[in-house]
């Protein structure tokens, strides 16, 4: 998952506040399936892809002192398409093509006895689980997250502050190569504040207001069977808590809503991701099993009202914990495009455990609705379909880890008579030096 990958590249870079010089890299190999993916364009159009992808990264940091550093990282990402069996070739991504720079930025630790912390620069903004903030750049797909900004944190007893400013262009700039890769569909920029409360140790909150400027995205409406572009001017308020209810027993409800205007749209979305997960202490410790059962909910636009009530994506386009990949692939044609998530009324359950050292097997399955009826899809009915999911990690040694990761959809009446059983599948392998 994207989120995932973003984890991890933070795992690989130098430890903070480590002196002098240091460098390092990662290289990741994938094989992807899109077989039959049924999507919201015209026709009802479908995935149909078989390709490798590769990226690249080559990093550089520079301690100043244990409290000050500069970090910086290239990255460049091709893939090759198999045409065989009809299958579909978009013509991009070539070999050794564009590289960018996807981290630039600098640190300042401890300011004012410890208060404050500062990054300056082009860096990735992830937090909570990715629902709203953690992928600055959804079109180039797991190559990068960033967004250029800055990150002011209050360090409390218990309690962080983050003050953000970040701006994503659609073709950022400065890059190696020029390809005139579009990062996200236009230029965009928003500022706010996400507080992180642990004061309360069984049960620790998070909260966030981000307020979103986007220049001429597409709006709810159309023209000429097309939609009408405009720009977008909205808030999101939201809080996360994550009780812990003791004997293995965790929760987590993440509740948002938002407001403001896109083009003649009132914007009104809201949100709820909610969860409970059970590992029971002692019982087969070296499985280590876990069983989560959760819902998650994103309002959609009511096609008679002269309002927007669905969901808006802040910067959360991107691979969901509680979904994968499939689904988002599903939404290209819609208002929000390929990942953009919105409309979906979606109880699952997984079930995890570890079936040899070093590994984590993680099966789900999920009922994904829709919440509204709005067309799109071809059908005639808010049934998506049902989904299963299967992610198999293993690790190697700390520099070489990978996964097998497997996705199949049986489409509900949602979409249109002709769409038919789908599945994406991946084989993935990294190693970071």
């Amino acid at each position: 998952m994207k989120l995932a990958g973003a984890l991890l590249a933070l795992a690989a870079t130098p430890a903070l506040g480590a002196e002098g010089f240091s460098w390092g890299g990662d290289f990741r190999f994938r094989i992807e399936a899109l077989n039959h993916i049924p999507t919201d364009r015209p026709l009802n159009a479908e995935f149909y892809q078989l390709y490798n992808r590769d990226r690249t990264r080559l990093w550089a940091k520079y301690g100043f002192n244990e409290n000050i550093d500069f970090f910086a990282r290239l990255a460049n990402e091709f893939r090759f398409f198999d045409t065989s069996d009809g299958r579909q070739d978009p013509g991009t991504w070539e070999f050794l093509g564009e590289v960018t720079p996807d981290q630039f930025y600098l640190d300042a630790r401890k300011l004012f006895d410890g208060l404050i912390d500062t990054r300056l620069g082009r860096q990735d903004f992830v937090y909570g689980t990715g629902k709203i903030l953690s992928d600055g750049t959804p079109l180039d797909g797991s190559r990068t997250f960033f967004a250029d900004g800055a990150k002011v944190t209050f360090n409390f007893e218990g309690h962080s502050l983050d003050l953000l400013g970040l701006y994503t262009a659609q073709q950022p700039q400065p890059v190696i190569n020029n390809q005139d890769t579009n990062l996200i569909e236009s230029d965009q920029w928003a500022a706010g504040l996400y507080g992180k409360y642990n004061r309360f140790e069984q049960v620790p909150f998070e909260y966030y207001w981000i307020y979103k400027q986007e220049y001429d995205t597409a709006t709810s409406y159309k023209a000429a069977g097309k939609f009408v572009l405009a720009d977008a001017d909205f808030s999101t308020f939201g809080f996360r808590v994550m009780p812990k209810f003791g004997y293995g027993l965790t929760g987590n409800l993440e509740v948002a809503t938002q407001a403001g205007t896109h083009g003649e749209d009132d914007v009104n979305g809201t949100m709820v991701d909610t969860s409970l997960s059970f590992a029971p202490p002692g019982f087969l410790p070296d499985f280590k099993p876990l069983l989560k059962v959760g819902y998650w909910y994103l309002s959609g636009n009511e096609p008679d009202s002269t309002r927007n009530e669905g969901w808006h994506p802040v910067y959360g386009r991107q691979p969901q914990d509680n979904w994968g990949e499939l689904l988002g692939y599903t939404l290209v044609g819609s208002q929000y495009s390929i990942f953009g998530w919105s409309n979906f009324s979606t109880p699952f359950v997984t079930l995890e455990a570890s079936p040899l050292q070093k590994t984590r097997l993680i099966l789900r399955y999920s009922w994904v609705g829709a919440e509204q009826d709005d067309g799109l899809g071809g059908g005639d009915g808010t049934d998506r379909g049902d989904l299963f999911f299967a992610l198999f990690t293993f690790e190697f040694n700390p520099q070489l880890k990978g996964h097998l990761w497997g996705e199949w959809f049986d489409p509900g009446d949602y979409y249109a008579d002709t769409a038919r059983g789908d599945s994406f599948l991946r084989l993935n392998l990294e190693y970071s030096f």
